[in-house]
């Protein structure tokens, strides 16, 4: 493989740019295309007038990369960012903000290389952001590698459909206006066609994607990476009256919230605190009427999130669909033992770190719950699993496991 061969074209700052970090490490990288995007010297003037605003404009900054390497398409990032907070405001349909986001994304980038005339060998692209990309890609003799970050929305409508009858009145209709997205339908399909590898984050989303009559030769899984947490490590487990159980993620029905209410509903006359962590899409009636069960704590900062996990004993995962979820390996990093959903894309082993149920199997839970309130001594073990199996993903684990992928399927020679 050439040095300086792949191409990135991300859309955010999936992972803090994870991808382009560590093939720019490897000296593979030889563009990344993203949207909003600040260099470290717009940063430090930036400080210097406002900290606080300076800090949350660095999560769109890398100061690993070279700037030479980095192309922000400004103008299309502050559009889509209006759009984005349009479409949740007036709760359209998000489907249809994805499609023209990852369109324009496309044709902006091509317009580029055509200028420039300075092709890669490979372009590294997302589910929903790489369709005309790739089409130019093959018109250019220039391979493919698409990474599908969750399972597909046709896969997901078909679990998120019953969800949305059962508990129609309980989520503002943002997400539920995905049943009606074709065009972002279509356009997966035809970047599955298009992509020569693709790579995702767990057997959840192969499978899913298998399901929809993608080749299985093409896929392979690369399970993300996350940096343990060492200084965070759990002493060893003192018996509780009451262990404290953690939900993590949006407060929606994708997730799990309902099922999560249902749980802290049947145990709320025995020995455990339930809380739950992350941003609301839940009409204002379900909050009230949820939060007579459990603790909601809202959205938190990332810098802060470690006050969290040091609360729990316990993270609970009840995710209908996810690609991998990030809560996993940031409980895993904290020694906090799990329960989550097989949907849920995990990398525990059942048993193991934690244990490993079906969706919507709240009983399960309870009996898991049970299981480790009368048997605390066995949260110890579990939490040691949990940080030895965190150093087995990390970051860098990560990017060698995806480079060896691509060097795998393209230059077998």
């Amino acid at each position: 493989m050439k040095k300086n061969s792949i191409l990135v074209a991300l859309i955010g700052a999936r992972m803090h740019y994870a991808v382009p970090t560590f093939l720019d490490k490897n000296s593979l990288l030889k563009f990344l295309y993203t949207d909003l995007y600040f260099n470290n010297s717009t940063i430090n003037k930036i400080h210097k007038i406002n900290p606080k605003i300076a800090n949350k404009l660095s999560l769109r900054s890398n100061n690993e990369i070279e700037d030479k390497k980095i192309i922000p398409l400004s103008n299309f990032g502050l559009i889509y960012k209006i759009r984005k907070k349009l479409t949740k405001t007036f709760k359209l349909n998000l489907g249809v903000l994805w499609v023209w986001a990852g369109s324009n994304f496309n044709k902006k980038i091509i317009s580029s290389l055509k200028r420039n005339n300075d092709l890669p060998e490979i372009i590294f692209g997302y589910n929903s952001a790489s369709k005309e990309l790739f089409q130019f890609a093959k018109e250019n003799n220039i391979k493919t590698v698409l990474e599908q970050c969750s399972a597909p929305m046709i896969y997901e409508n078909k679990i998120m459909s019953e969800e949305y009858l059962n508990f129609k009145d309980w989520e503002i209709d943002l997400f539920k206006n995905n049943l009606k997205s074709k065009k972002f339908i279509h356009r997966e399909e035809e970047e599955w066609e298009l992509a020569d590898l693709i790579v995702v984050p767990s057997k959840y989303v192969k499978n899913a994607l298998i399901s929809s009559n993608v080749s299985e030769s093409k896929i392979k899984i690369v399970p993300y990476g996350y940096n343990a947490n060492l200084n965070n490590i759990k002493p060893n487990f003192i018996k509780k009256a009451k262990l404290n159980i953690l939900f993590v993620g949006g407060l929606r029905l994708q997730k799990g919230i309902q099922y999560f209410y249902e749980l802290s509903k049947k145990c709320s006359d025995q020995n455990f605190n339930f809380r739950a962590v992350g941003e609301s899409y839940l009409n204002v009636n379900t909050i009230d009427h949820i939060s007579k069960k459990l603790e909601i704590i809202g959205k938190v900062a990332r810098d802060k999130m470690h006050e969290q996990y040091e609360w729990a004993d316990i993270l609970v995962v009840p995710s209908l669909s996810e690609g991998s979820a990030t809560v996993i390996y940031e409980s895993l990093s904290y020694g906090v033992p799990i329960i989550c959903t097989k949907n849920s894309g995990s990398v525990i082993k059942d048993g193991e770190e934690g244990y490993i149920v079906e969706i919507r199997d709240v009983d399960t839970i309870i009996i898991k719950l049970k299981h480790l309130y009368n048997n605390q001594e066995k949260l110890t073990k579990l939490s040691e699993n949990c940080l030895k199996t965190s150093l087995e993903y990390t970051v860098d684990n990560y990017g060698n496991k995806l480079i060896s992928n691509i060097k795998n399927t393209f230059y077998k020679d």
